[in-house]
């Protein structure tokens, strides 16, 4: 409904006695990356990701493995939208500082995108604003199910995560 709500614990599917950090939930609302010192690590913080099923329940973490983790802390995993790439932090040998940023190529484990990216523009009439309401609607053609998406007021960019090789109604 818009309203925020008091925070909820995950419970202990995702939450251990020891350190969980770093949660990142992609734009399928479903997959949450997050570094835990708790769960099967290979020393220091690992990076885990978990999917929320139909019933609303978080999957048993899924310990990214090697190389991506190490036996030092890998933290603050954020994957790009086409699931080829993503940055994280970790403390490694060789690193510039206690913590640097690194680019993971996801390719190499095989990963294959389970997202389809739609960017567009809304152009309106030279020399006036866009309306405020201004919204993309995406329909999947087959569920049904609508997604809504609001363009940047100054240039009318939209990005849109989907699934691929679905079709969708644009309005």
């Amino acid at each position: 409904n818009g309203e925020w709500s008091k925070a909820l614990n995950l419970g202990n599917m995702i939450n251990t006695k020891y350190d969980e950090e770093a949660p990142f939930l992609t734009a399928d609302g479903k997959t949450m990356y997050f570094s835990s010192k708790g769960h099967r690590t290979m020393g220091g913080f690992d990076i885990f990701v978990t999917k929320l099923g139909a019933d609303g329940v978080w999957s048993m973490p899924e310990n990214l493995g090697f190389p991506l983790n190490t036996v030092e802390d890998d933290l603050f995993f954020v994957p790009m939208a086409d699931g080829r790439r993503g940055y994280l932090s970790s403390a490694r040998p060789g690193g510039y500082g206690l913590s640097d940023i690194y680019l993971a190529d996801l390719r190499e484990k095989g990963a294959e995108s389970q997202t389809a990216v739609l960017r567009g523009y809304i152009i309106g009439e030279e020399g006036t604003e866009l309306p405020d309401d201004l919204r993309v609607i995406v329909t999947n053609n087959k569920t049904g199910e609508v997604n809504e998406f609001r363009p940047r007021k100054r240039d009318g960019a939209f990005l849109a995560v989907l699934n691929p090789c679905t079709s969708y109604k644009l309005e």
